[in-house]
């Protein structure tokens, strides 16, 4: 302890600093200030809460202000502020400030006293802010509210955000573990588990990765289609992976070692990080899975199957291959069995892609197969803003919390991709992961046409086998016609592309490239100017980027196998170079950490929202059920067809829905 390094007494100045600082800041804001109430909002959500709360039907309602199916927000607000028997009233508001400083901001959130803001306006009758210390919230109230009035004398004080608390926390234990390093190294070393390594052997877990891209397919043909079609089709599938079984058994029959201590960890790093993300309702979730992917879940356990709901009549279309295994289970259990499956399915899908990547790349080090755990959760694109332009480069964070549902499937894909020697299973891995995600093909596609030119030209009649064969033919059988019959049926599936060349401005779209990707694929060239897989994932990153479909831009979803092979290329470059110090290798690592900083942030504000507001209540979670006779709902059309009788699957192809 007397001979501290110069770092680690730096540190300690600086941490002292810091928890000074956060006392100072917590006594600060914890004194009470007068702010006033403002900015109330009557919008669509507050205008069905207050039919809901005086007892009105919400559709019947509306109904009365449709004309030609487009309703009149203007009448029927005006309807109800002149109803006598309307009695209470829904609006939204934001707490406003007198003092210029201490307000809501990144280092403090608000809170108000609602007791005595209630006891000084008799005529609010509840009161609730959004949480996590932030200024807005909804009130309920016995008189209407005029947008621009205000309500004053409104008592609130300021509590550091927990995100700084947990920021300390990290530091104090980076402080223990660096004084007491030498001491940890030795109690981990003693182990028993420390000394002893696991055997995998490859083609097992091949094998686990086939089955998790067809198993779902196989459960949707079983459940959703007629008994003469699912039944010859699912016999074609189990030919064809027994085909393949067999050939991986005896083509990569090689065994991967790994320390039984290092195994743990990985596993309870992919579980902590794929929960904290809010997969399994555990933490906070994203606005896409509380506008659909939590109802998609419940649907899927709640409704018989193919799925039309009884409300509206609408057939349900999406790529649901993520939830099937967890709501076959909910629908012989409950919601919380479910939940707790697919934390599982999530997680075997991270463990076998990691599995198979380490091995592909032969990482021996301890250390480094960690580390490479590391970069992967917590690779990001670096932020930028230019001038508004939309090119969605998803962090891998970002992938999890909004996308789990397509993500870890293309990965697993990507994966077993980077095994195939030739092309023999191609029409297999390319179709098996169009039920996780569409986009997944057509990102896919490229680096299966580039290998395969390749491939005929060093030997033209064997890759012509390849391409040929039985796998490929039956595959595209038993998966193609289905797949495309069904997710084709989408009310979005007449919307448009759009190129959008046009509407770039090129300066701009060049510093969006090289914060995205192009730094690192400078720095990256040298060691992969041989691969084809670096120059294709070129193409993608850039040709995706000017490609628009529908009202959105999910289409950027298909550089996600992008996104991987980069992360791929830059695990390898740091495992080739293990004690080797060069610039562009500390370059490499600078570019990392300046894009890992929104990574940290979404997990750092996930764990301090869970610790303000606990787990997450079923009655919070966001949207339940697609069962609602509403007709231009857009996340709605985007997952449904809504006219099942011109629909070819519905009609020749799905069983009878006996509701």
């Amino acid at each position: 302890m007397k001979n501290k390094s110069p770092f680690i007494k730096i540190y300690i100045i600086l941490l002292i600093i810091s928890i000074i600082t956060l006392i100072v800041l917590s006594i600060l804001g914890n004194k009470i200030r007068v702010g006033y109430l403002g900015e109330f909002k009557f919008d669509e959500y507050h205008i069905e809460n207050t039919l809901k709360l005086n007892g009105f039907d919400i559709d019947e309602t509306k109904k009365l202000f449709t004309i030609d199916n487009i309703l009149d927000n203007d009448a029927l607000t005006n309807y109800i502020f002149t109803n006598e028997a309307i009695t209470n009233y829904s609006y939204g508001f934001r707490l406003k400030y007198y003092d210029k400083v201490f307000r809501n901001s990144d280092i403090y959130g608000v809170y108000i006293d609602t007791n005595k803001l209630i006891n000084d306006n008799n005529f609010i009758k509840s009161i609730k802010t959004d949480g996590n210390g932030s200024p807005f919230g909804n009130l309920i109230s016995s008189k209407v509210i005029d947008e621009t009035e205000k309500i004053d004398n409104i008592n609130y004080i300021l509590k550091v955000k927990k995100i700084f608390h947990i920021n300390i926390f990290i530091f104090l234990l980076l402080y223990l573990f660096l004084i007491k390093k030498d001491r940890i190294k030795s109690f981990i070393k003693n182990l028993k588990i420390y000394n002893k390594n696991i055997e995998f052997n490859v083609s097992s877990f091949m094998i686990l990765g086939y089955l998790y891209l067809i198993i779902p397919y196989m459960i949707f043909l079983f459940g959703w289609t007629k008994y003469y079609i699912s039944i010859p089709l699912i016999i074609l599938l189990i030919i064809t992976l027994y085909l393949m079984i067999k050939k991986t058994l005896l083509t990569y029959n090689k065994v991967y070692s790994i320390n039984l201590l290092v195994l743990i960890s990985i596993i309870l790093i992919i579980i902590l990080f794929i929960i904290v993300l809010g997969i399994g309702e555990l933490f906070p979730q994203s606005g896409d899975m509380r506008n659909g992917r939590n109802a998609v879940m419940r649907d899927l356990i709640n409704f018989s199957w193919p799925i039309v709901y009884p409300e509206n009549g609408f057939g349900f279309v999406y790529y649901f291959a993520h939830w099937v295994v967890p709501s076959i289970i909910g629908k012989i259990s409950n919601i919380q069995i479910a939940l707790l499956v697919l934390v599982l399915w999530s997680f075997i899908g991270i463990f076998i892609f990691f599995i198979l990547i380490i091995n592909i790349l032969n990482i021996k080090n301890n250390k480094y197969i960690l580390i490479s755990l590391v970069i992967f959760i917590f690779f990001g694109s670096i932020p930028y803003s230019a001038g508004g332009i939309f090119i969605e480069y998803a962090s891998i964070t970002t992938q999890i919390y909004n996308l789990f549902n397509q993500s870890i499937a293309i990965w697993v894909m990507c994966s077993l991709f980077l095994y195939q020697k030739n092309s023999l299973n191609f029409a297999f891995l390319g179709l098996s992961v169009g039920f996780y995600s569409p986009y997944a093909v057509i990102g896919i596609l490229p680096y299966m046409i580039v290998k395969v030119i390749l491939d005929i030209k060093e030997n033209r009649l064997k890759e012509l086998k390849s391409i040929f064969s039985i796998e490929n033919i039956l595959s595209s059988i038993s998966i193609f016609p289905i797949l495309f019959l069904y997710l084709t049926s989408s009310d979005t599936v007449s919307d448009s592309f759009e190129i959008l060349i046009s509407k770039h401005n090129y300066i701009k779209l060049l510093i969006n490239y090289m914060m995205a990707f192009g730094l690192l694929i400078i720095l990256l060239y040298k060691s992969n100017k041989n691969n084809y897989i670096f120059y294709t994932s070129i193409f993608v990153f850039i040709f995706v980027s000017m490609i628009k479909y529908s009202q959105d831009h999910n289409f950027s979803r298909t550089n996600f196998t992008a996104i991987f092979f980069l992360i791929i290329f830059i695990i390898k470059y740091f495992n080739d170079n293990i004690g080797i110090i060069s610039i562009r290798k500390y370059m490499i690592i600078f570019v990392l950490i300046l894009g890992s900083y929104n990574s940290i942030l979404y997990i750092e504000n996930q764990m301090a929202t869970f610790l303000e507001i606990d787990i997450i209540d079923d009655r919070n979670i966001g949207r339940k059920t697609f069962n609602k006779n509403i007709k231009y709902d857009w996340v709605l059309r985007t997952i449904t067809c809504q006219n099942i009788n011109k629909s070819i699957f519905f009609k020749y192809i799905a069983k009878d829905n006996n509701k």
